[in-house]
């Protein structure tokens, strides 16, 4: 029939007859992309998709005890966080490098202020609230009032690569005490204590918890705290440490132990992981730290010191919003693929782009119902006013019988709306 022939602009035959397949592929992409949400969204506030590996230190050591205390609060939310015994910060260091290049195990816990040979490839992730104690410990705290008096000492600084012998370095290493003649020994915690009640070392350094127990027995076996008299003057010189005071009787009200107040040194505990970590990783650790200290966030947010590493851009992100966001928390594995700065650039581009879509549609419309208001003038022209649809219809089966002037103008019609001259 005449009409099935007609072509109007805007509108391809062949669109019209796959319209219905676009329509059900429409309907199958729109179908797949709610399931796959339903899949990434979790409704429920859990850590259940919380499944990594920490590295700790020794055990029976602080690091070691703080990674257990965090891998039980992980459990409380239904995650699953491994607590991995190491040798020490220096072996926390070299599995970060590899796992850097090969993948593996991304988090360590760290002491503040030690060296780190390419800061470039860690970033600090966050400053845990519960700092270690850095106790000097000796026969005599009297004969030690400043760090001129160590002058030839053997001093006990723990096991060689722990994170008590590079902080104990780190306060007495420096090329600034070169002219003290220190003789640094590497010993464990407890062969410490038996060396210095034997009197075979005059000092040793303990970096561990402030209610350590092996503290306390070596207060009851004699030996003292040293507390030196200019602590305000070391920390200008060593940034990483804080001051704490400990009060007399703190550790034994009945033998007042300490004997008198002591100021010592304080060391901030640090998550610290690697370049590659993803996203995801670094937001559920920095939830379960939410969770397991209440003040964390404050914390992180009062302590602007540099720890000698770029912080993560996570940690600041978590930080500015007081918490998690929408998507990081009910969304983690969505955010892990695309962070939100990346969703919200896709999502103005996508909205660019239905925009630039819905006017191409209106032109579309707008030449579509150009031509059928011209259309319906040329068949008026043709047929009149008094023929209906199906009269014209019939008029195929009739052709032999349309006079030439008809034909005519039937023929202007077609031409008007076919461009293929096969078609007239």
């Amino acid at each position: 029939p005449m009409l099935d022939r007609i072509n109007i602009p805007g509108i391809d035959r062949a669109d019209v007859d796959r319209a219905p397949f676009i329509r059900m592929a429409f309907i199958t992409l729109l179908l797949v992309t709610v399931g796959l949400l339903f899949i990434v969204i979790e409704l429920n506030t859990d850590l259940d998709h919380l499944k990594l590996k920490i590295l700790s230190g020794p055990e029976r050591g602080y690091f070691h005890q703080l990674g257990e205390q965090l891998a039980t609060d992980a459990k409380k939310h239904k995650g699953k966080l491994i607590n991995v015994a190491t040798g020490g910060t220096h072996d926390n260091l070299q599995e970060l490098r590899v796992a850097d290049a090969k993948g593996g195990v991304r988090f360590a816990l760290m002491p503040a202020g030690i060296k780190y040979p390419d800061p470039g490839r860690y970033q600090l992730v966050a400053r845990i609230p519960k700092p270690l104690t850095f106790f000097f410990i000796g026969r005599s705290a009297n004969g030690y009032r400043y760090l001129a008096d160590l002058k030839n000492a053997h001093i006990g600084i723990g096991p060689r690569g722990s994170g008590n012998a590079q902080i104990a370095n780190y306060l007495l290493g420096g090329k600034d005490l070169e002219g003290l003649n220190l003789r640094l020994s590497y010993f464990s915690l407890k062969k410490q204590v038996e060396k210095l009640r034997q009197g075979n070392i005059d000092a040793a350094v303990f970096l561990t918890s402030l209610d350590n127990p092996l503290i306390v027995e070596a207060l009851r076996s004699g030996l003292e705290i040293i507390s030196f008299a200019n602590p305000e003057a070391i920390i200008k010189r060593k940034p990483a440490f804080h001051l704490e005071k400990v009060y007399t009787g703190q550790f034994d009200h009945v033998n007042l132990l300490p004997k008198h107040d002591k100021t010592v040194f304080t060391v901030e505990s640090l998550l610290v992981t690697n370049q590659g970590a993803p996203r995801a990783d670094i937001v559920v650790l920095l939830n379960l730290l939410n969770r397991a200290y209440p003040d964390f966030i404050d914390y992180n947010r009062s302590q602007m010191q540099s720890a000698g590493l770029p912080k993560a851009r996570d940690l600041r992100d978590f930080l500015e919003h007081g918490g998690p966001n929408v998507l990081d928390e009910f969304a983690p594995s969505l955010v892990s693929v695309m962070p939100p700065a990346n969703m919200f650039h896709y999502v103005l581009v996508i909205s660019l782009l239905m925009n630039g879509l819905g006017i191409c549609n209106r032109i579309r419309l707008w030449q579509i119902d150009k031509t059928r208001a011209a259309l319906e003038q040329r068949i008026i022209q043709c047929f009149g006013e008094n023929l209906s649809l199906a009269e014209i219809k019939d008029l195929s089966s009739k052709a032999s019988k349309i006079d030439d002037g008809n034909r005519d103008q039937i023929n202007d019609c077609l031409l008007y709306t076919s461009p293929s001259p096969r078609d007239h």
